[in-house]
This record gives structure tokens, sequence and C-alpha cells, in this order.
């Protein structure tokens, strides 16, 4: 059930996105923001999947904030440092490279994270979370 329900709110998120993103070409920052909020409103039902998985696997729920907060940084780096410029010329600013390994890194993070979600077996039976979902 959870492949199934997550499937579905990926979809209806791409969607969103999508129709957002025919009225908005990304050009200012505040068309980007625009963006960013589009593809993190699935946030919250991911939030509550993921919770819901991680109680059926016998797992804490909070660990699903972690992974929604990477989620999230994964929608907002981009709206929040590209395109960035110094305000002034001889000022210490974010070097690209280095950023660009800390989004990589939260991306993979989030994509090994939540494919552990996905696979791993839940609990056999009750656990202390509340019922078997498949019973």
């Amino acid at each position: 059930r959870y492949f199934k329900r997550s499937i579905v709110v990926g979809i209806l998120g791409m969607i969103i996105f999508l129709i957002v993103a025919s009225f908005v070409d990304g050009n200012s920052r505040f068309e980007q923001a625009i963006l960013a909020i589009a593809a993190g409103c699935t946030l919250p039902v991911s939030l509550m999947l993921n919770t819901r998985r991680l109680q059926d696997m016998g797992r804490d729920g909070t660990i699903a904030d972690n992974i929604m907060r990477l989620d999230a940084a994964m929608y907002l780096m981009p709206v929040i440092f590209y395109p960035w410029e110094p305000p002034i010329e001889n000022i210490a600013y974010i070097h690209f490279e280095t950023l660009d390994y800390v989004y990589y890194s939260i991306v993979i993070i989030s994509c090994v994270l939540n494919l552990y979600l996905l696979f791993a077996p839940g609990t056999h039976g009750d656990n202390k979370y509340g019922p078997s979902p498949l019973h």
C-alpha cells in the first residue's frame, strides 16, 4: 500500500508542478520560489506516509521529519543559492562547486532513505504503534 500511495502522491506532485510551471518561466527569484513551493507541495503528505511506514517497520516516526527536511532542502537550495551573485565585488561568497557537492549529497541521501522506506520489510504482526496494516 505504501508503494501505491507514494506513486499517487508523486504523480499528483508532478501534475501540480507542471501546471504551475506552465504559467511561470522561472526567470525571477519570485517565480523560482513559486516553482519550489509547487515542487514541495507534496511534502506534508509524504511526511504522513513516511511516518506511517516507519511505524509499520517498528521505528519512531520522527525519522520522517529528518527525511522531510532533506527533501525540503533539496527543493529550496536551488532557489536560495542559484543564481547568486555577491552584492559587493570584494566580498567572500559561497563557491558553487562546494554548494554543488552539498546539494548532490542531499539528493543521494534522500534517495537512499526513500528507497529504504520503499523496500524494507515491516514488522510481522502488531507492534507498539498499532496493529499490522495488512490484517
